[in-house]
């Protein structure tokens, strides 16, 4: 499992995304897809 590290949500990893979780063990941030998409929301909206 892997946490969001702006949101808290857990999200399971399924076998063809076992590179994530080994990222994630060497210290890699996660971030899920919500808070991925507001992130980029955002900075695009910035640079406006």
């Amino acid at each position: 499992m892997l946490r969001c590290m702006l949101c808290g949500e857990t999200a399971a990893v399924s076998e063809r995304e076992a590179d994530r979780l080994r990222a994630a063990k060497e210290g890699a941030a996660y971030i899920c897809e919500l808070c991925r998409n507001r992130v980029r929301y955002e900075s695009e909206r910035r640079r406006r």
